[in-house]
């Protein structure tokens, strides 16, 4: 595992070559909790046909409106996909709850959330309900959710800190895999940011995560994980 301290702006090197270690991204059957005060969470959505090749974004939102967790998906990937959320809400329901999850799909291609040009962005906002009702086998809170055109106007963006920017190179070996980046807090052992491409077309790009880097911590440290799936292909992280 690497642990990086936050800089102004946070920048990280990700080069991968050679043999790499894989693992399915969904497979999430931990039989114990990530963290001892947050909880792990399963995102997934369905019936999104008409989203498939489009910028997918997600954030976990606190009772203040600052986002706690941002989720990027380059393009969506598929009408079904599944998002797992290590230590993604405090088990403390009174700490910053209630949350909700804010997302959407980026339906006229303008690399940001806006009601225009037509055809406007698809979005939608998600209450994480409290008490938590955490599956009994694993500890998962599951949040599915099936497309609907009852859409919801997005909150005003409110970011946590500064922003994460990672490199990522010598990647052309791994065409047509998928790969997530995620970046944790290791002072709260929380998830801040996942950055998901669900097929690997470029030899090298940039993953930006707005937002999620604390600016008023000095030394505060994180973890940054990176996964190639063979979808179902059980392994290792590369770390």
């Amino acid at each position: 595992m690497k642990a990086f301290s936050h800089g102004l702006p946070f920048v990280a090197l990700i080069a991968l070559s050679g043999c790499v270690a894989v693992t399915n991204l969904d497979r999430f059957s931990r039989r114990t909790a990530t963290s001892d005060t947050y909880s792990d969470i399963e995102f997934s959505v369905s019936g999104m046909t008409s989203h498939v090749k489009e910028y997918f974004e997600a954030r976990i939102i606190d009772n203040t409106g600052t986002t706690q967790t941002l989720l990027v998906s380059e393009v969506l990937g598929g009408d079904a996909e599944q998002f797992t959320i290590p230590a993604g809400v405090p088990i403390d329901t009174t700490a910053g709850g209630p949350y909700k999850i804010e997302f959407y799909a980026d339906h006229n291609h303008d690399g940001t959330f806006d009601l225009a040009p037509d055809p406007a962005d698809h979005s939608w906002i998600v209450n994480i309900a409290t008490p938590y009702t955490p599956d009994p086998l694993d500890g998962v809170i599951r949040i599915p959710f099936q497309h609907t055109t009852n859409f919801n106007p997005l909150d005003a963006e409110k970011k946590f800190g500064a922003n994460a920017l990672i490199h990522v190179k010598n990647v052309a070996g791994l065409a047509g895999k998928r790969l997530q980046i995620r970046l944790s807090d290791l002072s709260r052992k929380q998830t801040v940011g996942m950055y998901r491409v669900p097929v690997l077309a470029k030899p090298s790009f940039d993953a930006q995560m707005r937002g999620i880097i604390d600016a008023s911590a000095t030394g505060t440290k994180y973890q940054l994980d990176v996964i190639i799936d063979e979808g179902g292909a059980a392994g290792a992280k590369i770390t």
